[in-house]
């Protein structure tokens, strides 16, 4: 699903430059992300879902968002992808094999520290793909198997 993000998204590359300026090249990627997820969490909250967990790390990685769908009894592991402006391949389109593996483990680990969704829910892999200078969020639902 493709929709233009309306807000102060327009913002978003400017941010980024002023971080880049105080933070260098790694605090601006850093903004584009934060930027990303919070407008990938927006959107799943938009459609009446919880997010129950960002940016939740641990030592071999990150899941950018967990949600729960209540009324299909889902649990959505999500990969937020974000660029500043438009590139050669779509954001969504970055997250192949090794990342998917990557997500996948985290999400086991995930529940495996939050047992009371270890059964009962169904367990899908989405990837949101985010341009901030053009508001473009690309919705790529059960994006990836699991194991």
């Amino acid at each position: 699903m493709k929709l233009k993000v309306t807000g102060s998204v327009g913002d978003a590359p400017k941010e980024a430059k002023a971080a880049r300026a105080t933070r260098g090249p790694q605090g601006a990627r850093q903004e584009v992300g934060r930027r990303g997820e919070q407008l990938a969490a927006a959107f799943y909250e938009g459609r009446g879902q919880e997010v129950l967990a960002s940016n939740w790390r641990t030592r071999s990685g990150e899941l950018d968002l967990v949600v729960r769908d209540e009324a299909a009894r889902r649990l959505v592991f999500v990969e937020v992808r974000s660029l500043s402006r438009p590139g050669v391949i779509a954001p969504e389109q970055t997250v192949r094999g090794g990342k998917q593996a990557r997500v996948r483990a985290q999400a086991q680990a995930w529940l495996s520290a939050n047992a009371e969704y270890a059964t009962g829910w169904v367990v899908c892999f989405d990837v949101v793909g985010v341009v901030l200078s053009t508001g473009e969020l690309v919705h790529v639902p059960s994006a990836f198997e699991g194991e």
